[in-house]
């Protein structure tokens, strides 16, 4: 059997970042961040967890380019290598290449053996800690996905949204107005603020079937005051009349 490195790819294979402000950057896509107040430490995708060179040289405060050197001069065995520290490329804030490697938990572990000092042990319990949060994290999503009553609430959120953007979007067609994407984003926020008590995006993982349902509900309501002509202001009072907030609401929120 081939060996694969910690992404899934074959060994010997670079994988191309891509640019982010101020040359910082993401390895994969549909990748999600652990955030704190220490800022962006850990990295997933599917079920691979890592960090990078560039964030432990910041944490640490070490030059990046004595971090990629710590990593070539670990003294560990290639299929060791192979499976926890993997050579990518990311753009600098000049536009020109840089080399970095993404870092597993296990690759951390053995790189942080070096870092001494205070500091140096607060950001290891902060790497270690973040690394565990991101794997309690990922294992939630994952049972969420196999639960069958969860699929149908989503479904019929999922369901709710579409009805309610395909009625904005008749309406203003009716009146000879376009729709643009701030219009929908208007819409979901609205009835998120319905549901929670301020405005903006909602995490989906963080929804209970009540919730879910609630916010369908939501969404199917302001369909049929849109369809009635009613303005923001009109429906945005209706809705709240018709939805109070409640503790259930909020908790399922949360």
């Amino acid at each position: 059997m081939t060996a694969t490195n910690m992404h899934g790819a074959m060994p010997g294979k670079v994988t191309p970042n891509k640019k982010a402000a101020g040359g910082k950057t993401t390895t994969a896509t549909n990748s999600v961040s652990i955030t704190d107040s220490t800022g962006s430490l850990i990295q997933a995708h599917g079920r691979n967890l890592w960090t990078t060179s560039q964030v432990i040289a910041e944490k640490f405060g070490k030059r990046h380019d004595n971090i990629l050197r710590a990593v070539v001069n670990l003294d560990c065995s290639d299929e060791f290598r192979l499976l926890n520290f993997e050579e990518v490329n990311y753009i600098d804030e000049k536009g020109k290449p840089r080399k970095s490697f993404d870092i597993s938990r296990n690759g951390f572990s053995l790189l942080g053996m070096g870092f001494t000092g205070k500091s140096a042990a607060k950001w290891k319990e902060l790497f270690i800690a973040a690394f565990e949060k991101m794997e309690r994290e990922l294992l939630r999503i994952a049972s969420r996905k196999t639960d069958p009553t969860l699929r149908i609430a989503t479904s019929e959120k999922s369901a709710a949204a579409t009805l309610m953007t395909d009625c904005l979007v008749d309406v203003r067609e009716e009146a000879g107005k376009p729709t643009k994407p701030h219009h929908f984003i208007t819409e979901h926020s609205l009835c998120n603020w319905v549901l929670i008590g301020h405005f903006g995006p909602l995490n989906p993982n963080d929804l209970d079937c009540l919730t879910m349902r609630r916010l369908a509900s939501i969404r199917k309501r302001n369909a049929v005051l849109i369809v009635k002509g009613l303005d923001y202001t009109e429906r945005k009072n209706a809705l709240r009349e018709a939805f109070p907030l409640t503790d259930v609401t909020m908790l399922g929120a949360a």
